[in-house]
């Protein structure tokens, strides 16, 4: 009763506020008040809600990183790798050259890892050289694949040149050297496959260089062949050469290109490669020009060489600025220099002789300490130009001794060898001097002659020939003996039996 009855706290509330505060309810009156009725308990419903704000919060971050990362940080991650990937070039190609275009084709070799798929679009690129921009080209399409560390790629487009000073300084650069650093520049679209997903991304940034190959040089020249022809009265100097391409570089066609030719020095003629094609490895070219020799005694040295077995350094340098008949290739082959080695001759002038010998005659000239002995020469002659031999300054030994020789100028009547192939000669006298230092050697000889139809003889000396507005005196002194026969037995010495002077096999 008392405690009925004691003052309330100010502060106080009912328990069951409390309770329905904290979100519990406890049992109620109902509406009439007349008892108590059951009320099911409840969680708030803004537990829920704090859920769900808290699973959006994640996903919004997570749109917003993936679209951060879809067109932000992955476009820079594929183009990282697409523009660090090596390309190793296996085969180069220039073709179809224009007054502002080349085409450009080859296969190449791209090494890259990629965690993905990742294949680029063609894409029309532009290129440089030094800074300088050449021109632009497109740039075919590009397959990466995963777990993979290399692709292959063959390309096949148009180089469009804008900049010709930048262009022939990449030419030029593209023979000189082994690499040609080129820098490619633009925008392409890339998909990226992961899994069954595939990503595209536009405007990628492409911005790499490439060391494209070059040819190196064309340091490695021999010449094979070469020969003499006739052009009115000047003399045509043809060969045939074999240019050593130690690069995966074409160029086809390179068209005709003009050197000047100097030996020791000295200016010898223009000579122009024909048609040419230069391609990997070896490459046979066909050369031709007129010959108009600063010094005749070089002339001279050159085929006392020729006839030696020698061989002759020649150097090539490609004339003026022009020197290409395509003009696009003319800084390729501006000042290009090339060495070679004019080979000698490997086969004997004089590769025969007869000589008639009468007894009486034989006799008269040992009384008289001299001798004419009648004789003609068979030669194989190794160019085609009509050759006019002028003057003969040669001895005729044997065993080393000289017995006499051909002494005398022909140029009243000179002994004329049409073309290429094997001649007699008309006759030409042998002048004898018979003294004790050669009177053993020539009746050894002789003896040999009359016994067994043959005698073998040396020769060696000087003669003059012409061919053309060409006159050369060469040293003539073959390693090998001439075999030397009469008449009756002249197929000793490997001469035909009806072949007569002025007679050409």
């Amino acid at each position: 009763m008392i405690a009925n009855h004691l003052p309330r706290p100010v502060n106080s509330v009912e328990p069951s506020s409390l309770l329905e505060d904290s979100g519990i309810s406890l049992l109620s009156r109902d509406k009439n008040g007349s008892g108590c009725s059951p009320r099911v308990w409840y969680r708030s419903r803004s537990r829920p809600k704090r859920i769900c704000i808290v699973v959006s919060s994640v996903f919004s971050v997570f749109a917003v990183v993936c679209v951060i990362g879809y067109f932000f940080i992955a476009p820079v991650v594929i183009s990282s790798i697409v523009n660090k990937a090596d390309f190793r070039f296996a085969e180069v190609k220039l073709s179809d050259p224009g007054t502002d275009s080349v085409k450009m084709s080859g296969a190449a070799t791209i090494l890259a890892t990629v965690p993905c798929d990742v294949e680029t679009e063609p894409v029309m690129a532009e290129a440089s050289f030094e800074g300088y921009t050449v021109g632009s080209i497109q740039m075919n399409s590009i397959s990466l694949v995963a777990g993979q560390s290399s692709s292959n790629l063959t390309f096949s487009n148009y180089l469009n040149i804008s900049n010709a000073t930048a262009f022939r300084r990449l030419s030029t650069n593209m023979i000189y050297q082994k690499t040609v650093k080129w820098h490619l520049r633009g925008t392409c679209t890339i998909t990226a496959k992961v899994g069954m997903l595939a990503l595209k991304f536009w405007n990628v940034k492409l911005d790499k260089d490439v060391d494209f190959a070059g040819v190196g040089g064309l340091n490695n020249v021999s010449v094979s062949s070469y020969d003499l022809f006739l052009k009115g009265d000047m003399a045509d100097i043809t060969a045939y050469a074999t240019l050593m391409n130690p690069s995966v570089v074409s160029v086809d066609p390179v068209g005709s290109v003009v050197f000047n030719t100097y030996i020791a020095g000295y200016f010898q003629g223009n000579q122009t490669m024909r048609d040419v094609v230069l391609r990997p490895g070896s490459n046979t070219v066909y050369t031709s020009g007129l010959a108009t020799p600063a010094n005749m005694s070089i002339l001279s040295d050159v085929f006392s060489n020729f006839l030696a077995g020698r061989g002759t350094l020649i150097l090539a340098r490609a004339v003026g600025t022009t020197p290409c008949t395509v003009p696009l290739y003319n800084a390729m082959f501006e000042g290009l220099e090339m060495s070679y080695l004019m080979p000698g001759n490997q086969m004997q002038l004089i590769v025969g002789a007869l000589m008639e010998v009468d007894l009486k005659i034989i006799f008269e000239g040992f009384a008289k300490g001299h001798l004419w002995v009648p004789a003609q020469l068979y030669l194989d002659y190794m160019f085609h130009a009509q050759t006019e031999f002028l003057d003969l300054e040669l001895d005729v030994m044997y065993n080393g001794t000289v017995l006499g020789g051909f002494h005398g100028s022909l140029r009243d009547n000179p002994i004329v060898i049409p073309t290429k192939g094997k001649f007699l000669t008309r006759v030409v006298p042998i002048t004898a001097k018979i003294s004790t230092h050669n009177e053993r050697a020539y009746w050894t000889a002789l003896g040999e002659e009359f016994k067994s139809g043959m005698t073998q003889l040396g020769v060696k000396g000087t003669f003059t020939f012409r061919v053309g507005n060409l006159e050369a005196s060469p040293y003539y002194a073959p390693p090998m003996t001439t075999p030397t026969c009469h008449w009756s037995t002249r197929q000793m010495c490997n001469i035909p039996g009806d072949l007569s002077p002025s007679v050409v096999l």
